[in-house]
């Protein structure tokens, strides 16, 4: 019967079997309806690896760092690197400021366009 119910309830996990029985006055124990449950196969996954061969045309990473120089200025770059291509968009300025960030922002937008072929 545990079989049964499992099979034809397999959003049921083994309290609500549990509770089930109970009411139709059977009385086995909750470890011994999980043991005789039958166990349902879900679907395989999606991997990383697979997820990434989907997506490789929408993926663009961003990255902004400091790169000190050797004399001892510090360079502010802002990088964009589009995954379906090896192609990719930087910029450096010193010193930073919002007009330097927003200076950056627009030809990175731009670039990725390029990259993407103009598509949206």
């Amino acid at each position: 019967m545990i079989r049964t119910m499992s099979r034809d309830n397999r959003l049921w996990g083994a309290p609500r079997i549990h509770g089930e029985l109970l009411k139709l006055g059977i009385a086995v124990s909750e470890a011994s309806v999980s043991k005789y449950m039958v166990r349902h196969r879900n679907p395989p996954s999606q991997t990383w690896r697979t997820f990434l061969e989907h997506h490789v045309k929408t993926i663009v990473s961003v990255e902004f760092f400091t790169v000190p120089t050797i004399r001892f200025q510090v360079l502010y770059v802002f990088l964009v690197l589009a995954h379906d291509r090896s192609d990719s968009s930087l910029r450096g300025y010193s010193p930073p400021s919002h007009r330097g960030v927003d200076g950056l922002v627009t030809p990175a937008e731009s670039a990725n366009r390029r990259l993407r072929g103009g598509l949206e």
